[in-house]
């Protein structure tokens, strides 16, 4: 429902406009009647109205004084100006003001009307416009807000693949791969990899060996712990053995890594595990 304002001196002119048209049914809710350019300008003010209707010669400021004086703090108002001057300098100094519909008094109601709804649809029209310009904002923002997010979360993605890709080398740490691959602050990147992940980067990373070493403790049919400890970053086999030294490698025998219903496979794996949390 747009809102308009009616300002005429003359009260038979108010309440005539006023009261012979169903605005209402026009989509229109007229929210004040104005009986001089002063009590206009307040009513606009309050208001905010779509559509002011007004007269030229009023008391207190004319409908022209009226227009110019809310043309830089009420921009989005639309003027209909009613005249018993024909005189063409009233015209063209309105128009200046962006008023695009002059009514020469006396004029039928047929003609107001028209008036009226050829500026309503100016309004929707325009209102349409605001309403697909500020979507375009919120998408814009929204679309800057998930670059931002992405950027942040690219050195994460990129820390998670190598890690995985080069499971095997001993020198991975969060210092190690800021200097050597991503070139970026240690402590920024550990931030962000906490932020993004929920843990932090050494939990990730003794995680990841971890799994990658179950994994091939549990495909593999025979073969030395040390040996799957060195697949998966824990050190050569001389710092394994040292770390681990209250621990022998000890070979799986064959029969033993078929199932891992079987007892002893799962001892083995048990001690996989053990051992592994021990040199880490």
């Amino acid at each position: 429902m747009l809102k308009m304002i009616i300002a005429d001196d003359e009260r038979a002119i108010r309440d005539s406009i006023h009261s012979a048209v169903d605005w209402r049914s026009m989509g229109i809710d007229v929210v004040g009647l104005a009986r001089n350019g002063s009590e206009a300008y307040e009513m606009i003010v309050d208001e905010g109205p779509d559509i002011v209707l007004t007269d030229i010669c009023m008391p207190g400021f004319s409908g022209l004084q009226l227009i110019a004086k809310l043309a830089e703090t009420s921009p989005d108002t639309r003027f209909i100006v009613l005249s018993g001057f024909s005189d063409f300098e009233y015209a063209r100094e309105a128009m200046r003001y962006g008023v695009r519909h002059y009514l020469l008094k006396p004029c039928s109601h047929a003609q107001v009307v028209e008036a009226v709804e050829a500026v309503r649809t100016s309004c929707i029209q325009a209102q349409q416009v605001a309403e697909e310009r500020r979507q375009l904002a919120l998408l814009q923002r929204s679309l800057l807000r998930q670059e931002d997010a992405d950027e942040q979360k690219r050195p994460v993605d990129e820390m998670i693949l190598y890690v995985r890709n080069h499971i095997s080398n001993p020198s991975l740490s969060l210092k190690w791969l800021a200097e050597n691959v991503l070139f970026m602050n240690a402590d920024y990147l550990g931030k962000q990899f906490t932020k993004t992940t929920g843990e932090k980067f050494s939990a990730f990373l003794n995680r990841t060996r971890i799994e990658c070493a179950m994994e091939i403790l549990a495909s593999q049919r025979e073969g030395y712990i040390y040996n799957i400890a060195e697949l998966v970053g824990l050190g050569t086999v001389r710092s394994i053995s040292a770390t681990c030294s209250r621990r022998r490698p000890e070979k799986r025998p064959r029969n033993t890594w078929n199932s891992c219903q079987d007892p002893d496979l799962l001892t083995g794996m048990n001690n996989m595990v053990n051992t592994l949390l021990f040199c880490t």
